[in-house]
């Protein structure tokens, strides 16, 4: 294993390492996305500010989750383009 870590150490850049720690994050509470709460039985999207059934959320219901998300990632970017071309944004 000392070996493989040795080989990896070497060809990784320092500007791969800052990327690789853009992309994981710290793990602070700050950077949930999601919260499971057994004794509730529900599931806390805190990117969408939505709940969910927690049952149905891990049986496979996610549909509703999967649109709002895709949704989300829509209006962010059409709000960017807007930004980028200076219309108003709406």
């Amino acid at each position: 294993m000392g070996a493989l870590d040795c080989g990896f150490r070497h060809r990784t850049k320092p500007c791969d390492v800052c990327i690789l720690k853009m992309q994981v994050g710290t793990g602070s509470r700050a950077e949930k996305i999601r919260t499971y709460n057994f004794k509730d039985n529900r599931v806390t999207d805190h990117r969408l500010k939505t709940n969910y059934e927690l049952t149905s959320f891990l049986g496979g219901d996610i549909d509703n989750a999967i649109q709002a998300c895709v949704s989300l990632e829509q209006q962010e970017l059409l709000e960017e383009l807007a930004e980028s071309v200076g219309a108003p944004a709406g």
